[in-house]
């Protein structure tokens, strides 16, 4: 992490700022203590990720208030510090009786349920974990860490679930107590945190708040030799690499990774035999081929075999995340690929599954889907339709033997988790990036306004899941598409068009209105609508493109006979 002083950072930030990126939320930090600084140096981190916001601080002390005037579209922080819960309770508490303490955990659950009941359907709420850091330190709890422990158990069962606990003690053993605190300046001014910690707790939760903006790690790719082992293939042989306990508790994270639907690469100079033999033979090894979507082992440089994993994946560099132990390979991914995020394997090995424990976190997503643990797979059956694709005249010929099938399903409950994580992670084939947490889906598929039409893919090959979205808000005899979107693993079958064929049928409308947002990564569809034969209405470049169809003028695509197609409806 970039070790600026506070006024470089707002120095950095106002230079960026001054670029114009438009806000991709609205932050807002609610607190009982100061805590102004939390938002420029997150605002800085935020911007430095490609992840621009609007920061909005409430008045101090002002919780409870604040937080009844929140749009539903902005994502809300809170620091709710114990010790100024009353002016003094740092203390106070010390001496106070059993009924004293009750009275004043009542009193702190009752105004936290109102803020409950006023955010429980934002975006998502960032809440702090309660603590008793720095005022009580002692090898027994007292009556301050016995409060806080109550609390935060209270608040765990208790809370919406749009509400995230962010866990303090973690980031305070990190950057350690004397550098996360400052209490002469909490004595005189309320301001209880440091410069140091700010940044730390912004480094730990920029993934978090990159989730809701699309923001999304996808690609793990890791180098072999001193990176999976100790030691050099090529020279040590196959049978003499060291795997020692440091290296597993490594492979351990990443095949967690793999379970979560990360997609896991190797890129290594070696044999491709050698590397596949100890993959498949060394009892050792956790991190099996079966964890592997892609290898590139061979003799090539790392910035060209990352680039020719990102054609064969079709994602954007900015999701990949690379590891190697060369500083020379480092060096060289971050001079020619800056959208890569790089790590070098630390020297000291027992450093090392610190370090990959924070690249785990940068994979973090919200909602787990059912289709999470067969992404290796799915991708894997892709390289396979590529390869048979080679043997074809024709993209039209190939398509027809593939037996494709494609399922619609409108507004099925049990689908939610899958549709909010599509609205989240999808960023190439998506007209307008809206994001949706699960609440978010399950409060729009409850009301009236809203259909959610979801697409499946089969072919010869296997199932691809659910892959494909519509949102369609309801207007009268108009329908406006919300949200239209399909995964980079089904883009080239031509089931988009179809896809877009039966909502125009399953509509019943006489106009559809539509529009398209263009941000720096779907600009491959930024002529969807206008080949579809939507109408223009009005643009502008920065803000995008308003279109109209009266469906009566709609040109199906009857000459893509070859996909099968089965509609399910819950309403």
């Amino acid at each position: 992490m970039e070790q600026l002083k506070y006024f470089q950072i707002i120095q950095e930030l106002n230079k960026m700022k001054a670029e114009g990126d438009k806000p991709l939320l609205t932050i807002r930090i609610l607190s009982n203590i100061i805590v102004n600084q939390l938002a420029e140096i997150l605002d800085f981190y935020l911007r430095k990720s490609n992840i621009p916001c609007n920061f909005v601080i409430g008045n101090y002390d002002n919780i409870i208030q604040d937080a009844e005037t929140l749009s539903r579209e902005e994502v809300v922080i809170i620091f709710w510090e114990v010790a100024n819960i009353t002016d003094g309770f740092h203390y106070l508490i010390k001496n106070l009786g059993a009924e004293q303490r009750l009275a004043y955990q009542e009193k702190l659950k009752n105004e936290l349920s109102i803020v409950f009941s006023s955010l429980k359907n934002q975006k998502k709420v960032f809440i702090n974990s309660f603590h008793a850091r720095p005022f009580e330190n002692g090898i027994m709890p007292g009556p301050y860490s016995l409060f806080v422990d109550e609390m935060n158990n209270w608040l765990s069962i208790t809370a919406p679930d749009n509400f995230i606990k962010i866990e303090l003690d973690g980031i305070f053993a990190l950057s350690g107590l004397e550098r996360s605190f400052d209490l002469r300046n909490f004595f005189s001014s309320k301001a209880l945190y440091t410069i140091d910690f700010f940044r730390l707790y912004s480094t730990r939760i920029i993934p978090l708040i990159g989730a809701l903006t699309g923001n999304v790690k996808k690609v793990l790719i890791l180098d072999c030799d001193n990176t999976l082992w100790g030691g050099i293939i090529g020279e040590d042989g196959t049978d003499k690499i060291s795997i020692s306990t440091p290296y597993k508790m490594v492979q351990s994270i990443v095949v967690q990774l793999y379970k979560k639907g990360v997609l896991v690469c190797l890129c290594s100079k070696n044999n491709p035999d050698d590397v596949q033999e100890v993959l498949e033979s060394n009892g050792h090894m956790i991190l099996k081929d079966q964890h592997i979507v892609l290898k590139k082992i061979n003799w090539d440089d790392k910035v060209t075999n990352i680039l020719s994993i990102a054609d064969e994946l079709n994602l954007g560099l900015s999701s990949f995340i690379f590891l190697d132990d060369s500083s020379f390979e480092i060096n060289l991914v971050k001079q020619n690929l800056p959208q890569v995020s790089a790590y070098q394997v630390p020297e000291k090995i027992t450093e090392y599954p610190a370090l990959m424990e924070e690249i785990a976190a940068q994979f973090f997503h919200f909602d787990n889907s059912a289709d999470d643990g067969l992404k290796t797979e799915q991708y894997r059956i892709q390289a396979q339709r590529n390869e048979a694709m080679k043997s074809f005249h024709s993209v039209e010929d190939y398509l027809r033997t593939l037996g494709l099938h494609i399922i619609i399903a409108k507004n099925k409950p049990e689908q939610i988790s899958r549709i909010a994580q599509l609205t989240q992670k999808t960023n190439q084939f998506n007209l307008t990036t809206k994001r949706y947490s699960e609440q978010d889906i399950e409060f729009m598929m409850n009301s009236d306004t809203f259909d959610f039409y979801t697409l499946s893919v089969k072919d010869r090959f296997g199932d691809s899941g659910i892959t494909g979205l519509a949102i369609i808000e309801k207007k009268d005899n108009a329908a406006i598409i919300d949200t239209l979107l399909l995964s980079c693993r089904v883009l080239g079958r031509n089931v988009e068009w179809v896809f877009m064929d039966e909502i125009i049928r399953l509509l019943n409308k006489k106009q559809v209105n539509a529009q398209f947002i263009p941000t720096h990564k779907n600009i491959q569809v930024s002529n969807f609508y206008d080949q579809l034969g939507f109408i223009r209405i009005n643009s502008a470049e920065d803000v995008g493109v308003n279109y109209s169809l009266n469906v009566a003028d709609y040109k199906y695509h009857t000459h893509i006979d070859y996909i099968k197609v089965d509609i399910w409806k819950n309403n």
